[in-house]
């Protein structure tokens, strides 16, 4: 089986600190964190190393459930956490979201999404987090 990886890259006019905090609070993350035609039903965040999230995502086709433990919380620059769809058979895969200031107002976001399943799901992982970052766009600006 080969282990695929993916990058997005986006440039948020927002200051680093807000883009962090869009991230990692469990209210913000309520308002942005799923893909465009979807919505955020229930979020939890345990914001440490070792701590859990989990996130509902409402959407046409009914609920998706992802969930994992953050690995790496550098405040504010990068989050690494496991990656899990419940109900599904494949294994975690690992998210690094890179925060760089770009100038004061301006952050550049640079999310990997690393150990996914294969073409396939590197895909649909794809143009759900471009979905996802324009959403998160659309929140801070």
């Amino acid at each position: 089986m080969m282990n695929s990886s993916l990058e997005v890259k986006r440039t948020i006019k927002a200051p680093i600190e807000k883009v962090w905090q869009a991230w990692t609070d469990q209210e913000a993350v309520k308002k942005w964190y799923s893909p465009e035609q979807m919505s955020v039903g229930t979020a939890e965040v345990d914001l440490r190393s070792g701590g859990a999230y989990r996130i509902v995502m409402d959407g046409p086709d009914g609920q998706h459930v992802v969930g994992g433990t953050y690995i790496e919380v550098q405040k504010p620059s990068k989050l690494v956490f496991s990656w899990k769809w419940e109900g599904s058979d494949t294994s975690d895969s690992k998210v690094t979201v890179e925060l760089a200031e770009v100038d004061s107002n301006t952050t550049e976001v640079t999310l990997r999404h690393e150990d996914l399943a294969g073409d396939k799901d590197v895909q649909m992982h794809t143009q759900g987090w471009d979905s996802t970052l324009r959403n998160l766009e659309a929140y801070i600006g």
